[in-house]
């Protein structure tokens, strides 16, 4: 057995000795560890202070063969108790596997055909210094999507570890997240047969994990349990009674000075774990974007998820609510719906697209009207009182049926009607059909017809002609006759080539060059880019944009006839816009490379350009061999992509030549796209991270302002402690109020896991607040109470006076009570107490353990005060009128609704606070509000305008 004098405790408070140690080690549990030990009484409230979640307890015996670990953890829980004059620390722990069990998140894995100890690095990649061993699912491939959602990572391994009936097995030497998804295969040792034990049968564990149904046998949940010195592991194997058995539960505690451990042996068998269920994911539907389709199949990008890349997608079937009918595949980019019928995923199915501009789409703003389409412009539109169906063409092509006009068929082509028999038109009243030029009617099988046309022709074999007057006319040989040929039209005018409108087009377009030129390198220098980049840009956009003036310069004079303007200014901004692009791609590359490097980074950005261009052309041809003429041009003219040299000549040209000749229209046109162009970038990159930085920066100045207040605790004066507790609990409050009025709370993709239910994201902000004002509260009386003990001084906070029961407030008593103070029974009946001091001064402290102190009695509330409005002085309004006085010292404290903190409105404190009248009659002070109204009390108020008969303000 080992004893006290064996046992050695690692951890950051000092303890003068050990009396209790208890340890629990469990199945699919975190390993826990409780220890007592005896401190000095400096010690106690030092310990408490000190407490944080990385504290390490290490828990150790000392044998004969050197140090044996008996426990290693993370401290989770410290408490200072004092009983009968002696103080001790009470310490709860857990294994480092806890840190797996702290947050809730949600996130899918979706790549199904990786095994499970792929699966498991996965959902541990966060944890640094984490370690598993893999006893089940090592080459079995998942088969379906695992979607983790409010779970912690801890919740989602056990359920991924009972798909093969097994455990996680936690380890309790180690701080680090260590645990053994499976029962390991430890040393086989022999338990002697004399150990005295007790057998049982664990028939309710055999009914839940199945009975019979599951293949099992009620002797499969037989075993042993029995008490020892000596340390076993669970999953170890012992023989006892020529049976194998496994410890599959471990305890230790103190006994009469001795450490005691308990061990429980079942079978292999008997450790079966039934299946685990997340019930939250039966029957939801998780939003996501299509990534891709294929077929019937679909690829999703969840939103639970930051990313998704597409390779490692999984292909979810489609079914749409309509079934088999009227339905089309959901596009690449458009917003889907996945449904899950239960928790297993492998049933999970896209069932329609999510409409996101419904309010904005004038075709869905009557319910009643239904219409079904597709991105080439065919719909069906299904209304009230019609039908109609029309194609995507630019042209008319449509099918109507209307209640008010009829069947109506339009085609801007042929109608042609088609049947195997009759096609009938039958009518009451007439049948009219209209055409432009020609009505025919043919009959296929024979030479036999009519046509309408400006005038009647009949064909047939035999045609009557009946009517009231008939005329008969000569035939008439109207075959086409051989004439004689127009003469040529004259030759064209010879055109003179303008010499001076070809200088005029280069100089045009030449400016629009350098104006596309410099909006590109202010662009790219206003997102940020390097010099290096600004001149690869700029360099790209000149040389590209005079290659193409020249060239068709150099045409304009080989066909002897100049082209338009616009010709040339069409080239210009092309090419210019082509070459920045390739120069802000490619450029970069041939900075600070050797010539031959250059020369090849100028063939590929020349290749690129070409491609660009032809197919920005509108030219059905596409000539590979300009790509490669191109390319070589960009090979031999590398310098080019320099950036010394571009910096130097192109960069020059910009700033001071090229502007100077661009027309006033071309320059501000192409100046203002710039700065659109700029703003929107930067709009967007302000959206997209402001709200992160905002958040990150408030909680990391707020955690560095606990951290100091605390660390630098043990070496400021009391007194300092106790006014830094107070404005950190006044800080956290402000902070809280920020986050919940002031900040959109980013969408997490998990949420926190408190004792509770879980807690809305958008609630998180204050309640964190809150959580932390309470605290410091607490901890600010507590320091009142240190002050007071060493060596008194100050008011505020709970006093050192002794505590009365309700008795001891007799008549004399209550004589010295102050004025409008709580009543001692009703403040009682609220779980508070009463102190008074040597020096009369009574002390209220709530259920909560808040204090406050009333010297001369009046309220001392400087713990409580605004940690950065600092008093001002007013003239009380008489008679009274708080109002007014608030407005006063809103106006003197400079508070408004811009200021921070914010006021409602000019006669209101900022929320949260009020203006407390002081007792010299003109000094307001602002106060944390329900602090303020919990302790009733005497004020400035009653003293300026008489008795408050109800309490001040």
């Amino acid at each position: 057995m080992i004893g006290y004098d064996q046992i050695r405790v690692t951890s950051p408070y000092r303890m003068k000795r050990i009396d209790h140690v208890e340890i629990t080690w469990k199945p699919g549990e975190h390993g826990r560890m409780k220890l007592r030990g005896i401190v000095d009484d400096a010690d106690h409230v030092g310990a408490v202070l000190e407490a944080s979640l990385k504290d390490e307890i290490q828990v150790v015996e000392n044998g004969e063969d050197g140090e044996e670990p008996i426990f290693k953890g993370l401290i989770t829980d410290v408490q200072a108790v004092f009983t009968h004059g002696v103080y001790t620390l009470e310490i709860e722990a857990m294994a480092g596997s806890y840190l797996l069990d702290v947050r809730r998140k949600r996130r899918s894995f979706q790549q199904a055909d990786m095994d499970y100890p792929a699966l498991i690095a996965a959902i541990l990649a966060d944890y640094p210094g984490h370690d598993v061993i893999c006893e089940a699912g090592a080459g079995v491939p998942i088969g379906a999507p695992v979607i983790q959602y409010d779970e912690t990572d801890w919740e989602l391994l056990k359920r991924l570890a009972s798909r093969f009936h097994t455990v996680l097995i936690s380890d309790i030497w180690s701080v680090q997240p260590k645990f053994s998804f499976g029962i390991p295969k430890l040393k086989s040792r022999t338990l002697p047969s004399d150990t005295s034990y007790k057998a049982f049968k664990d028939l309710l564990a055999y009914q839940k994990a199945g009975g019979s149904e599951a293949g099992l046998h009620d002797t499969d949940f037989f075993g042993y349990e029995f008490e020892s010195g000596s340390r076993y592991a669970i999953g170890e194997e012992l023989r006892f009674k020529d049976k194998p058995m496994r410890v599959s539960e471990a305890s230790g505690r103190m006994e009469a000075g001795q450490l005691k451990y308990t061990y429980r042996l079942s079978r292999l068998e008997g450790m079966y774990q039934p299946s685990l269920h997340n019930d939250k994911l039966t029957g939801i539907s998780l939003e996501g974007k299509v990534l891709d389709v294929k077929g019937e199949l679909v690829k999703l990008h969840l939103t639970i998820d930051k990313e998704q890349p597409k390779a490692s997608a999984h292909w979810f079937a489609f079914a749409p609510p309509t079934g088999n009918a009227m339905y089309c595949m959901p596009k690449a980019g458009t917003d889907a719906s996945l449904y899950l019928p239960d928790d297993s995923c492998s049933n999970a199915k896209v069932l329609d697209c999510v409409r996101k501009n419904g309010d904005s789409c004038a075709k869905t703003g009557n319910p009643s009207n239904r219409y079904f389409g597709t991105e080439h412009g065919s719909e069906v539109e299904l209304t009230p009182t019609a039908v109609n169906v029309a194609g995507g063409s630019k042209e008319p092509l449509k099918l109507s049926f209307d209640d008010a006009s009829g069947v109506t068929i339009t085609s801007h082509k042929k109608l042609t009607l088609n049947a195997g028999e009759d096609i009938s038109l039958y009518t009451p009243k007439r049948i009219v059909i209209k055409a432009t030029s020609q009505l025919m009617a043919k009959k296929l099988a024979a030479q036999s017809g009519f046509a309408i046309e400006g005038e009647y022709h009949f064909l047939s074999e035999n045609v009557l002609a009946e009517g009231r007057d008939q005329t008969a006319y000569p035939p008439y040989n109207d075959e086409p006759q051989k004439g004689t040929p127009p003469p040529p039209p004259p030759p064209p005018p010879e055109k003179k080539f303008s010499w001076g409108k070809l200088l005029g087009n280069v100089v045009g377009a030449l400016a629009i060059v350098a104006v596309v030129a410099v909006v590109a390198a202010v662009t790219v220098a206003t997102l940020g880019a390097g010099t290096v980049v600004i001149a690869a840009v700029a360099a790209g956009a000149v040389a590209a944009g005079t290659a193409a003036v020249a060239a068709k310069a150099i045409s304009d004079i080989s066909r002897g006839e100049v082209s338009d303007f616009g010709d040339y200014a069409a080239d210009a901004f092309r090419e210019s816009v082509i070459g920045a692009v390739s120069g802000a791609v490619f450029g970069p590359l041939g900075a600070g490379a050797p010539i031959l490097g250059k020369m090849v980074v100028g063939g590929v950005s020349g290749a690129a350009e070409s491609i660009v261009s032809q197919l920005t052309d509108g030219d059905p041809g596409f000539s590979w061999g300009q790509v490669l003429f191109t390319a070589g041009v960009g090979f031999g003219t590398a310098g080019l992509l320099d950036a010394k040299i571009a910096q130097k000549t192109i960069g020059e040209y910009i700033s001071q030549g090229a502007t100077k000749i661009a027309p006033k229209w071309i320059a501000d046109g192409f100046g203002k796209i710039g700065e659109g162009f700029g703003k929107f970038v930067g709009n967007l990159n302000d959206w997209g991270t402001s709200l992160g930085k905002g958040y990150m920066k408030e909680t990391q100045q707020f955690a560095q302002s606990i951290a100091g207040s605390v660390t630098g605790a043990l070496n400021k004066s009391v007194n300092r402690l106790t006014k830094d507790i107070a404005d950190l609990g006044q800080m956290g409050k402000e902070l809280g109020r920020k986050i919940q009025n002031s900040v959109q709370m980013p969408r997490f993709g998990y949420e926190l896991a408190f004792d509770g239910p879980p807690l809305p994201a958008n609630q998180i902000g204050n309640h964190f607040g809150k959580s932390v004002t309470n605290s410091a509260n607490v901890l600010q009386s507590s320091s009142k109470a240190v002050t007071r003990t060493v060596g008194g001084g100050g008011t505020g906070g709970a006093g050192n006076g002794k505590r009365l029961e309700l008795s001891d407030f007799t008549k004399q008593v209550m004589e010295t009570k102050p004025k409008n103070s709580p009543v001692p029974k009703k403040w009682y009946d609220k779980g508070g107490t009463i102190s008074i001091d040597e020096n009369g001064t009574w002390t209220y402290t709530n259920k909560e353990g808040i204090s406050v102190s009333y010297p001369n009695g009046y309220p001392d509330f400087s713990p409580f005060y605004h940690p950065t409005i600092e008093p001002v002085k007013i003239k009380v309004a008489s008679p009274k009128n708080n109002k007014k006085d608030f407005e006063n010292a809103n106006l003197e404290a400079g508070l408004t609704k811009d200021s921070d903190p914010p006021v409602p409105s000019k006669n209101e404190p900022p929320e949260g606070y009020t203006w407390h009248h002081h007792e010299d009659g003109e000094t307001m002070v602002l106060v944390d509000s329900d602090i303020h109204d919990e302790f009733k009390h005497r004020g400035g108020q009653s003293n300026v305008n008489g008795k408050n008969k109800k309490s001040e303000e």
